[in-house]
């Protein structure tokens, strides 16, 4: 109607830069009948692998027992527009205005859509002379669509490979960071319900085995939590003597680093100036193709009640070169974060709409994330979602 097509002629590219096939549709809403049965015609000429959609608010109705969105059969991924400009979002510890985050988070997160970030903001183009009246236009941001673009093209790549081939990080909790904590998920067994899944993985042809011949499956959630013991963990008084599993060296830790934007740099230098190791331990143990690892704490030599949910302190290092080789090294294509909660969603950063300055982006970057979540905190796990782009389960 507006002819305001910036952006989304700039995610079509970025999406073709990907390698994928981009088919676009365009409707007034997805709640009118109309559209709805031409996506449908749509969907049973060309299925999606991945749907992606800037509408506003929800098309969900209370009568529905299956949404409209569930029947085109694959991921819906919710991509935020702003009406504000892009000074407003860097400068919003919020991210989006209340007003923005009702209508492009929040209500369309009930229809189950998977949250990405803000790719587009209202710009200032100057008075129209007939007009009289200063216009505004989307304008898109960069970065932010090639997030995006990359974000999809993982969860079209996670369908799309076999599952001998899929490779999924498995991290669990352990909070406060000592070895008798791991996997403590608020209102689930953990360690039993991580054996149960593994073995659910086998039988659909995932590849789950030791990597060392002579090792024993383990049978049991006590079994499982003796092997990680065994190895390195967050526990430091319990790690003497131990050589770790895997690990990843510092140059390219600090490589990665100073690819971020310098203010993020700064800040990780003034809040953690310690020496680091030359080779960083990476806790946790790879069964086949499926890596199970202990999320590393916030810090080191501090209350870990007390910056658990820091809004300021920013993540060691350390913790970072935890995602690194989890993202460059074990190479996954899907991250799950095994029950209530982690820490990831609680870094530093905006609350909503993240960019490439916000640390829970930083870390997990474009990696499909999972989430099975106790069903009575959908607050804290409204964080995951809006913060990680995690997928609730």
């Amino acid at each position: 109607q507006t002819a305001d097509m910036e952006v989304v002629k700039a995610l079509i590219k970025a999406l073709q830069e990907q390698g994928l096939e981009v088919y676009a549709f365009f409707a007034y809403s997805l709640r009118e009948p109309e559209a709805q049965e031409e996506l449908i015609i749509k969907k049973e000429e060309h299925p999606p692998d991945i749907i992606l959609t800037m509408q506003s608010f929800s098309i969900g109705r209370m009568d529905e027992r299956v949404s409209f969105l569930e029947t085109l059969n694959c991921p819906v991924i919710q991509v935020a527009t702003s009406t504000e400009d892009i000074e407003a979002w860097k400068s919003n510890p919020r991210g989006l205005s209340a007003s923005n985050v009702a209508m492009s988070v929040a209500l369309p997160e009930t229809d189950g859509r998977i949250f990405s970030t803000v790719v587009g903001f209202k710009e200032a183009q100057g008075v129209d002379s007939d007009l009289q009246f200063e216009t505004k236009h989307l304008v898109p941001e960069k970065f932010q669509i090639s997030h995006v673009a990359e974000l999809t093209a993982n969860w079209v790549s996670l369908r799309k490979i076999e599952n001998s081939k899929k490779r999924v990080a498995i991290i669990l909790a352990n909070y406060p960071n000592k070895a008798s904590r791991l996997g403590n998920g608020v209102g689930l067994d953990t360690p039993a319900s991580v054996i149960l899944f593994l073995r659910e993985l086998k039988k659909r042809g995932y590849l789950v085995d030791f990597k060392e011949s002579s090792e024993k499956f383990p049978d049991s959630g006590d079994e499982l939590i003796k092997i990680l013991q065994f190895g390195i963990t967050n526990d430091e008084e319990m790690n003497y003597g131990k050589t770790p599993d895997q690990s990843i060296c510092r140059s390219r830790l600090l490589e990665m680093i100073k690819k971020l934007p310098e203010a993020t740099q700064d800040r990780l230098s003034k809040q953690w100036d310690h020496e680091l190791d030359d080779f960083i331990p990476i806790s946790g143990k790879q069964f086949g193709n499926i890596f199970i690892g202990i999320q590393p704490p916030r810090g080191f030599g501090l209350q870990t009640q007390a910056i658990y949910h820091d809004p300021a302190l920013s993540p060691p290092p350390e913790y970072l070169a935890f995602y690194q080789w989890i993202r460059e090294d074990f190479g996954a294509h899907a991250i799950i974060h095994f029950g209530k909660h982690g820490n990831l969603e609680w870094l530093p950063g905006r609350s909503v709409a993240l960019g490439q300055d916000d640390f829970p982006q930083i870390a997990i970057k474009t990696i499909p994330n999972l989430y099975p979540f106790i069903v009575n905190d959908p607050g804290e796990g409204t964080q995951a979602k809006r913060r990680s782009s995690a997928v609730i389960i």
